[in-house]
């Protein structure tokens, strides 16, 4: 639901009890799928149900790292409110700028 920005079903899925942090076999989060499909009412929901903005997937990125590799200036700033850390590295010591930098 979140990395295809479907807010009402995400919200049905939170009002429910769903865990806001669940990851998949990729140890992907429903706040980093929001980032990747582009929704910040996805990720502004998530954040409001408690998503760990500090949650690392195996290569060490966070939500900081995704929403810097995609672009996405506001979700960076809404991030950082809810105390993502701009300057935290991942397993090759880079950091979200990094990410930006080389983002298409």
């Amino acid at each position: 639901a979140a990395r295809r920005g479907h807010v009402d079903c995400l919200r049905a899925i939170l009002a429910q009890g769903g865990n806001p942090d669940i990851s998949n076999a990729n140890s992907l989060t429903p706040l980093i799928g929001a980032i990747e499909g582009g929704s910040l009412e996805c990720v502004k929901i998530l954040l409001d149900a408690g998503a760990d903005v500090h949650y690392k997937i195996e290569s060490g990125d966070t939500a900081m790292f995704m929403a810097a590799y995609h672009g996405m200036a506001e979700t960076i700033s809404l991030l950082a409110e809810r105390g993502g850390n701009v300057n935290e590295k991942d397993i090759d010591g880079r950091t979200p700028i990094f990410a930006a930098a080389v983002s298409d």
